[in-house]
């Protein structure tokens, strides 16, 4: 018995860690300021920060509100993280549709 509590509190804890990494990493990627930590994005967080828009977070207007179109973003950033990473950004210039 004692090696299955064991194995379960092992189990949790694991689990516990890969969700508090999860949770910490959608909040730590949901700020302007990651934006520009590829420096294909320096200009334009640079141009953001000096803008009157600078109070507002970049993803308040470059994704709608709800739970769907915040998965539908961290998908996004993931693709856009592996074009950065195989330089396949280079081919293309940045853009993003903002509603009015």
């Amino acid at each position: 018995m004692k090696k299955k509590k064991r194995k379960r509190i092992i189990i949790l804890a694991i689990v516990g860690f890969f969700l508090v990494l999860f949770l910490g990493s959608v909040e730590y990627t949901s700020h302007s300021k990651f934006c520009s930590s590829c420096h294909y994005m320096k200009p334009f967080y640079r141009s953001w920060e000096t803008s009157s828009h600078s109070h507002i977070e970049c993803n308040a207007c470059h994704y709608p509100q709800g739970l769907r179109s915040k998965i539908r973003a961290k998908i996004e950033g993931i693709l856009q993280l592996g074009r950065y990473w195989s330089k396949l950004y280079l081919k293309s210039k940045p853009w993003a549709e903002i509603p009015d």
